[in-house]
């Protein structure tokens, strides 16, 4: 929380967040969290800044996940959602990249680390590998490209569906209950059923004055 930090401070006004993406050294966008009481000139100075290292630089309000990651977050449910039901991860990603996204939901995760969330729910106790797909991934050792598998298996970075990673969605959904679909949706219903969430949640951040 951007204004707990600044409030732990002598200078709140000076106090920002700069939120990269993963991996920072490729991905161009560049969050810059405005706090309750960041300065006018703290907030030019860090926008100023993101243009410097030759990112693109957005100013977004304070709440979990900032804007990215909050609107990401519906969109990866669905997803998640639509492979323990019964959806090949390969059929998903397809449909999204047929849409027009430079990447399907899984390869994306796959491509950050599915490590990153993994650790942060192990650090907060809610970590299941019984009923989270990517807890069991992790569990698997199956921590995305960075170890040539996870919700694909990789050779360098080229991908291919995996057996193994179906066989741990599908007993993760066993455990969940989570109900199959009696027939395989079309790529429009892919789209819609991913990308309706996230449409709603930037609706919503709007509202909240999150983004500008």
């Amino acid at each position: 929380d951007i204004d707990e930090s600044a409030e732990a401070t002598s200078r709140p006004d000076a106090v920002c967040g700069v939120h990269f993406f993963s991996p920072a050294n490729v991905m161009p966008l560049l969050e810059n969290v405005r706090g309750a009481k960041s300065s006018p000139r703290t907030l030019a100075t860090v926008m100023a800044f993101g243009s410097k290292i030759r990112k693109v630089p957005v100013m977004v309000g304070n709440c979990h996940g900032f804007v990215g990651n909050r609107m990401l977050a519906p969109y990866q449910r669905a997803a998640i959602e639509l492979a323990e039901a019964g959806v090949p991860v390969s059929v998903i990603d397809a449909a999204i990249e047929g849409f027009g996204m430079a990447m399907g939901p899984f390869a994306m995760m796959d491509l950050a680390g599915l490590d990153i969330g993994y650790q942060e729910r192990v650090a907060s106790g809610v970590a299941d590998p019984s009923r989270n797909v990517a807890d069991a991934m992790c569990a698997a050792g199956r921590l995305g490209q960075k170890t040539q598998k996870g919700m694909y298996t990789y050779a360098g970075r080229k991908r291919s569906p995996d057996p193994e990673a179906d066989a741990i969605i599908r007993r993760v959904a066993q455990n969940k209950g989570a109900a199959q679909l009696r027939a395989q949706p079309s790529a429009e219903e892919i789209v819609q059923r991913l990308l309706y969430p996230l449409v709603n949640e930037g609706f919503a951040i709007l509202e909240e004055g999150i983004a500008l």
